[in-house]
């Protein structure tokens, strides 16, 4: 299995997901995963375009996503 980070490659409203982290196999997987689970979006997740894809290396330190909104 392997940890996928999803993230909107456009404006995020209110009531919409701004990125997910994922366990699955593949990547294919982990964009269905994030469709099924969205907010307001739309199913954006499977679309390049919209929303990147990108595998965790576990053997290097670092922060797998921040999300920080100021309101």
């Amino acid at each position: 299995m392997n940890i996928y980070v999803l993230k909107r490659l456009g404006r995020v409203s209110y009531d919409e997901c701004e990125g997910f982290v994922i366990v699955a196999s593949i990547e294919e997987d982990a964009r269905l995963l994030a469709n099924r689970e969205s907010g307001d979006e739309g199913k954006i997740w499977d679309d390049p375009a919209k929303a990147s894809c990108k595998i965790v290396d576990s053997g290097v330190e670092g922060i797998v996503i921040e999300a920080f909104r100021a309101g």
